[in-house]
């Protein structure tokens, strides 16, 4: 049996899945069992092949909420800007930066 399966299947997309017996061939509403192929299959014997189901794809994460303008991603580190020659610092409620020298 294996024979005609692979003369049957060899040049097809599912040959994959037939090398790794991933189906099951069915006579008279019983699933065959590879071992008993040779002696329940006799020629003009009819059979369905049945595949497997395919194993799901692993769900992804989902994607991230949209932003809005100007907002940052939530939990994403965004990367510190490069160190000034001095140190800057808000005075008061001033909005303005007070350079503080060295």
């Amino acid at each position: 049996m294996e024979g005609f399966l692979y003369q049957v299947f060899c040049r097809t997309a599912f040959w994959p899945r037939v090398l790794n017996e991933q189906f099951d061939l069915v006579g008279n509403g019983i699933v065959l069992m590879p071992q008993v192929y040779d002696r329940l299959i006799k020629p003009g014997s009819f059979l369905v092949m049945r595949m497997w189901a395919l194993e799901p794809p692993t769900p992804s994460a989902p994607p991230p909420p949209p932003r809005g303008p100007g907002q940052r991603p939530t939990g994403a580190l965004m990367p510190s800007p490069p160190p000034a020659r001095g140190r800057t610092r808000r005075a008061g409620n001033s909005s303005r930066p007070v350079y503080v020298g060295n």
